[in-house]
């Protein structure tokens, strides 16, 4: 049976997971996290509690661990569905990442844009959104910021992202949001 330390994880996430009580892990995450560790793109489809957060922020966290932050720009976007399911991913980076530097911004609607503003101005290394929240405050009024995976000109500033994940994919697709996640990617 695989074990968490069996799959090169960053000592300080093992550390992390240890003190949430987790030992194994679950299939989605021991098939992924190997893949997402070597740069690979994963899809991974799974019922809901069975840990799909955790097979692709722990390969993140891990990541983002060996690398330095650029200038105030995030190097990670993960883009959710609801605001719901954006506050549980940046609960779960929080509890997975709290022995390391890395930092964060959570952007979804409800929230003051002056409060997300200021944790983008003092950079973060992850940014979790919800497409709506992500046009209105990052791509279109206040940063002109261009999201791109991949060195290239764009008007505005350019995010070469080190990692991006979609949670819930078919839901972003959904729910209005084919238009934002269409705009987005």
């Amino acid at each position: 049976m695989t074990k968490f330390s069996d799959l090169a994880l960053d000592p300080r996430v093992l550390q992390a997971i240890t003190e949430a009580g987790y030992e194994t892990p679950t299939p989605i995450q021991a098939q992924a996290i190997p893949h997402a560790l070597a740069g690979r793109d994963v899809l991974g489809i799974a019922q809901t509690g069975t840990g799909k957060t955790a097979s692709f922020s722990l390969p993140m966290i891990t990541l983002l661990g060996q690398g330095r932050a650029r200038a105030r720009m995030p190097r990670s976007l993960v883009l959710c569905p609801t605001r719901e399911l954006a506050a549980q991913v940046a609960e779960n980076f929080d509890t997975y990442a709290k022995h390391t530097k890395l930092t964060k911004a959570l952007l979804i609607g409800g929230v003051s844009f002056g409060e997300q503003d200021k944790l983008i101005d003092r950079g973060v290394d992850v940014l979790i959104a919800t497409p709506g929240r992500l046009l209105e405050n990052v791509l279109i009024d206040q940063h002109r910021t261009t999201l791109r995976r991949c060195p290239g000109h764009v008007e505005g500033r350019v995010l070469e992202l080190e990692c991006a994940c979609r949670g819930a994919a078919e839901r972003v697709a959904g729910k209005g949001n084919l238009g934002h996640g269409r705009s987005v990617t």
